[in-house]
């Protein structure tokens, strides 16, 4: 009698350890499942910051070109305006000179 108590226990143990190992098992395979999924969602989160950030800096460099131009075209229009108005006064400004080199206490005024 109490060796079939004792083979019970044995018995009972022996599930029961093959119950923890399994248990065990699964603990270890969920935990893997998990940091297989977390390097993932990693490695897209990333993926998705990085096309951001390229997104951003490619707006960004494009509205920096455009603001480029516009103070070139604006820097041409102003040399332009510039140059005409000089040329405009060319004839002027030849007089003045002549006018103060030929007489003798020179153009005062």
């Amino acid at each position: 009698m109490p060796e079939d108590i004792l083979a019970e226990l044995r018995a009972k143990e022996e599930e029961l350890e093959a119950l923890i190992n399994d248990a065990r098992r699964e603990a270890a395979s969920i935990r893997e499942a998990a940091q297989k999924s977390a390097r993932e969602l990693r490695a897209r989160s990333l993926a998705e910051l990085e096309t951001r950030l390229k997104r951003d800096f490619d707006e960004k460099t494009a509205e920096m070109k455009a603001e480029a131009a516009k103070i070139e075209d604006e820097g041409r229009e102003e040399a332009e305006s510039l140059r005409a108005r000089g040329e405009r006064n060319f004839g002027k400004v030849v007089e003045e000179v002549m006018r103060f080199i030929t007489e003798p206490g020179g153009a005062a005024r």
